[in-house]
C-alpha cells in the first residue's frame, strides 16, 4: 500500500473508501450513555481498573448504549440517540464487512494469471541463481524447484503464505514450556529488589515520599538537587530516558544513579515475568503469531511476545557498573524443556548479512565472510579500532549491522552506538551497500515494490 501499512482499516479506507471512524463513533455513544447510566445508578467501569494492553478503556462499557436503549424503550421513554441501539453491532460487524470486501477485491487481482514472473521472492521468471559464478561475473541459473521454471503468479505467491498458517496454528496450540517454580522465584526476587532499591534511593535523598516512577520528581532530583547537567530537553522538561541515565552514570558516578538504573532494569524484568505468569497455562505459554503483524511482513508475536526474550546485557569492562551488572535481566532462564526432554538450538550463521553482502555487492563484507570473519567482530574492529573487540563492542556492532541493512538512518545508528562518528565510519566502510540501499529506496518510491 501507499503508506506501507497492512492494517485492515487502513487497507479498507485506501482501496474501498470505507471510513475508519467506527470506533470513534462507538466511543462517543459509550461516553454519552455512561453519563446517563451513572445517573441511573448503573455500575460502570473505572479508568484505573479497565486498562487492557493499550485498548481504549471505555470499550469495556460497550454493552451500555444498547442495554440503556432497551431500558428506556421499556419505560416508554425516548432514548437520546437512536444509534445507541446498533452501535455495538455496527462496530462488531464492520471488520467482517471489510475483510470480505477486501478478499473479493484481492482475489480477482491475485488470480490474474497473466502476471507470470511476479517478484514474490522465490524466483524471477522461473529461474533461480545456483550460486555458482560464471566467467562473466554473473551466476548460473536453474529452473525454480517450486514452479518448475514456469514462473509464479500472484495467486501462487499468496498461497505460499497461506500454506504457512497451519504451522503457525500448531505453534500457537503447542506453546512453549516454562519452569514455573523458577518463574515464581524470579518474580519474587525482582519485586523484592524493586522495594529495596526504592528504599535505598529514598534514604540517599532523605525524601521518604520520593517516587522513582515520577518524571517530574526525577527531573527535580537529578537536575536540581544533585545538580547533574541536563543532556537533552523534551516538551515536558529535561529527558530522563535510558540513554540519558547511562550517560550521566558513566560520567558522574554516584549511588543514586546506580540504584535508579537498577530499579528500572528490575521493573522491566519483573513486568515481562509477570506477563509470562499471567499468560501461563499448564506450564506453557501460547503466544499469538501474526504473519501480517508488521509493516515489513515479518512474523509478529503477542500475548506475550516470544520474539523479544532478553538474555541479559553485556557491560563495558572498563567501567565499574556495580549492582547494574547483577540486575541485568535474563528472561531466558525461566524457559526450559518438559521433564525427560531436551532442547536443541540451531540457527543460520549470519544468513541475513551474508545475503545482504552478495545482493548489495559490498566487496569488503564479502571478503570478510570469505576470510572466515564473524561479521559483527569485523565491524566492531573497524568501528572501535581494535583487534580484539569485547562482548559489549560486538553487541553494539551487531545492532549497527542490522540497523544499517534494515534502513536505519544516522540518528538511530548514533543512538545505538553512542558515538556520532560511527555513522560516517559505516558509510565509508560499506560504500557499495550505501549505494545499493539508496537505489533500492528510489526504486521503491518509483514502483512501490522491491525485487531480489
Amino acid at each position: 500500500t501507499n503508506n506501507g501499512t497492512h492494517k485492515l482499516k487502513d487497507l479498507s479506507k485506501l482501496h474501498l473508501d470505507i471510513p475508519s471512524d467506527d470506533e470513534e463513533g462507538m466511543l462517543k455513544c459509550i461516553a454519552r450513555a455512561r453519563t446517563l447510566a451513572k445517573k441511573l445508578g448503573w455500575k460502570i467501569a473505572k479508568a484505573d481498573r479497565a486498562e487492557n494492553e493499550g485498548e481504549p478503556w471505555m470499550k469495556v462499557d460497550a454493552w451500555v448504549p444498547g442495554q440503556l436503549y432497551e431500558h428506556l424503550v421499556r419505560r416508554g421513554e425516548q432514548p437520546p440517540d437512536e444509534a445507541w441501539a446498533t452501535c455495538l453491532e455496527a462496530y462488531g460487524t464492520r471488520d467482517a464487512e471489510r475483510t470480505m470486501a477486501l478478499w473479493l477485491l484481492y482475489k480477482e487481482w491475485l488470480q490474474d494469471r497473466d502476471c507470470t514472473g511476479f517478484e514474490c521472492g522465490i524466483c524471477e521468471n522461473g529461474q533461480v541463481d545456483t550460486g555458482a559464478p560464471t566467467p562473466n561475473g554473473s551466476y548460473y541459473t536453474q529452473s525454480c524447484p517450486y514452479c518448475n521454471g514456469y514462473g509464479h503468479t500472484k495467486w501462487e505467491a499468496y498461497r505460499a503464505q497461506v500454506d504457512v498458517i497451519p504451522a503457525l496454528i500448531g505453534m500457537e496450540d503447542r506453546g512453549i514450556s516454562l519452569l514455573p517454580k523458577r518463574l515464581e522465584k524470579n518474580i519474587q526476587h525482582y519485586q523484592s529488589r524493586i522495594e529495596s532499591l526504592t528504599e535505598s534511593m529514598r534514604d540517599e535523598l532523605q525524601e521518604p515520599e520520593f517516587n522513582p516512577r515520577s518524571g517530574p520528581q526525577l527531573q527535580k532530583v537529578l537536575f536540581e538537587k544533585l545538580e547533574l547537567p541536563p543532556v537533552k530537553a523534551t516538551k515536558t522538561g529535561y529527558s530522563t530516558d535510558k540513554a540519558v541515565l547511562y550517560h550521566l552514570f558513566a560520567n558522574h558516578r554516584n549511588k543514586f544513579l546506580e540504584h535508579l538504573l537498577a530499579f528500572r532494569k528490575c521493573g522491566t524484568t519483573c513486568g515481562y515475568l509477570e506477563s509470562y505468569a499471567e499468560h501461563l497455562n499448564k506450564n506453557r505459554l501460547r503466544s499469538s503469531f501474526n504473519p501480517t503483524g508488521t509493516d515489513t511482513t515479518r512474523l509478529a508475536s503477542s500475548n506475550p511476545n516470544l520474539q523479544n526474550v532478553g538474555k541479559g546485557e553485556e557491560f563495558d569492562p572498563d567501567i565499574d557498573w556495580g549492582e547494574l551488572a547483577e540486575d541485568s535481566y535474563k528472561l531466558r532462564e525461566v524457559f526450559g524443556p518438559d521433564p525427560g526432554r531436551i532442547w536443541l538450538d540451531m540457527d543460520y550463521d549470519q544468513l541475513q548479512l551474508r545475503v545482504f553482502a552478495y545482493v548489495s555487492g559490498e566487496k569488503r563484507l564479502i571478503k570478510a565472510f570469505e576470510d572466515g570473519w564473524d561479521a559483527h567482530n569485523f565491524v566492531a574492529c573497524q568501528v572501535f579500532k581494535t583487534d580484539t573487540p569485547n562482548k559489549l563492542q560486538r553487541r553494539v556492532a551487531k545492532s549497527i549491522n542490522f540497523g544499517f541493512i534494515f534502513g536505519a538512518q544516522e540518528e538511530k545508528i548514533t543512538k545505538v552506538s553512542g558515538d556520532p562518528e560511527v555513522w560516517v565510519t559505516v558509510n565509508k566502510l560499506f560504500p557499495n551497500a550505501v549505494d545499493f540501499l539508496a537505489k533500492t529506496s528510489d526504486d521503491v518510491r518509483r514502483t512501490g515494490y522491491v525485487t531480489t
